[in-house]
């Protein structure tokens, strides 16, 4: 793939995210994490999904500040600290594609969780829960860029009203978004994304555009409708990853 595909292929992600970010609550990193790990070299596609991540998050904070479960947040960033650099030391010894493989495998699995949780009855006692989501989105977050998986299962799981889980996952998004940038980059130096500073400006007006767009749209469109769209690009995302981590395996190994 070129470098001009490439870099309109991030800057796509990152608006779409964006903008379903501001209408579900939530699916940037589902959205972007995929591709970016497919595009970039290495761990650079977590950084970068988790920059632009907390970015995204930081902005949609103040309009949801009065439904934030303070007490859920603090025990959730607590939780993803220690999570993120057990992350960090896992992923470490991966090579590209085994990496992607994992990456893609992790959404997958989430994805597939958290709908067949959906189906079910019963309710989590909440204090445990927020303890072990927490470590898991820690962990997520740092190895694969993508900690949505383990929330949307706590959500589901413990019944957490959707205002609620909404406005709390935007502090934690960035909150947690940027301990993971910092883990990987603790461990792997040049893990930082090596793009051009047009690119970055291009990402930039991407993302102010995405979440402007998804305010238009937040009173328009259900948020069923934003997460099911996640949901659908979350596969294809997963997929395409996974597939193409076999494929370097696959060449590697011949």
């Amino acid at each position: 793939m070129t470098g001009g595909i490439v870099e309109i292929t991030l800057v796509c992600t990152v608006l779409l995210g964006a903008a379903l970010q501001r209408i579900a609550g939530m699916g940037f990193a589902m959205v972007v994490a995929p591709f970016a790990v497919l595009l970039l070299s290495g761990q650079q596609g977590v950084v970068f999904a988790n920059l632009c991540g907390a970015i995204a998050a930081i902005a949609l904070i103040w309009p949801v500040r009065a439904d934030i479960d303070r007490k859920r947040l603090i025990i959730l960033t607590g939780m993803s600290v220690v999570g993120a650099f057990a992350g960090a030391l896992v992923v470490r010894g991966l090579d590209v594609g085994v990496f992607r493989i994992v990456v893609g495998s992790i959404l997958l699995a989430g994805i597939v969780a958290s709908l067949l949780l959906g189906r079910t009855r019963h309710v989590v006692p909440v204090t445990p829960a927020t303890f072990v989501a927490g470590g898991a989105t820690g962990m997520l977050v740092t190895m694969s860029g993508i900690g949505g998986p383990p929330m949307s299962i706590y959500a589901v799981a413990t019944r957490w009203e959707h205002h609620r889980f909404a406005a709390t996952m935007q502090p934690f998004v960035a909150l947690s978004s940027l301990i993971g940038a910092g883990a990987v980059l603790s461990s792997t130096p040049d893990a930082v994304p090596q793009l051009s500073l047009t690119v970055w400006v291009l990402v930039g007006i991407a993302l102010a555009s995405g979440l402007i767009g998804g305010q238009l749209l937040h009173h328009r469109v259900p948020a069923k409708w934003g997460r099911a769209v996640v949901i659908v690009l979350g596969i294809i995302g997963a997929v395409t990853t996974i597939t193409s981590g076999i494929t370097i395996v696959s060449g590697a190994g011949a």
